[in-house]
């Protein structure tokens, strides 16, 4: 599940690509999500759902009593609200870039099944999609066009070493 922040966030550098791209993982959006994002990647999401590079979650499988009281108690945006409903229900992770949000989900879902934009360039390196430069220059302009992301360095984009006796199957 990707929530319009992280989803705003890749398509201010024009990668919302890597989400179809990341080998054995699928993200989708709620509806709230798409509404939310239409109004600056609304047609590039659109695109990428029409491509199936998302799918979005019928409404059917938001629980509307939990939705209205988590929106009530911890006043999260619609969108990021849903996200977490939706994930509860299916049992999805979440990739959000909303402080308060991911701490939400952190308690609700649990720490390893909750992510964000920074994760997806790390996981576009590991799986060799995107260099680690590129991964970096992508966080940076991020940064650079409001996205609220933590500071880091370009060492922490760093392609993994692979060993070559694993790659020539020799020991």
């Amino acid at each position: 599940m990707i929530d319009s922040s992280a989803v705003i966030n890749l398509s201010n550098v024009d990668a919302l690509f890597l989400l179809r791209s990341l080998p054995g993982r699928e993200f989708c959006v709620t509806q709230t999500v798409v509404d939310e994002c239409w109004p600056t990647c609304g047609e590039e999401l659109a695109i990428e759902i029409a491509t199936d590079g998302l799918s979005v979650v019928d409404d059917a499988h938001i629980d509307t009593a939990r939705f209205l009281d988590l929106l009530d108690t911890h006043s999260l945006g619609r969108g990021e609200t849903e996200s977490i409903v939706a994930c509860e229900k299916l049992g999805l992770a979440l990739c959000c870039d909303d402080k308060r949000a991911r701490s939400l989900a952190h308690k609700l879902l649990g720490h390893g099944r909750v992510a964000g934009t920074i994760a997806v360039l790390r996981w576009s390196v590991a799986d060799m999609i995107a260099a680690p430069e590129a991964a970096y220059a992508m966080y940076r302009e991020m940064r650079a066009k409001g996205g609220f992301l933590p500071d880091l360095r370009q060492s922490e984009f760093v392609m993994p070493k692979i060993h070559l006796s694993r790659v020539h199957g020799t020991d």
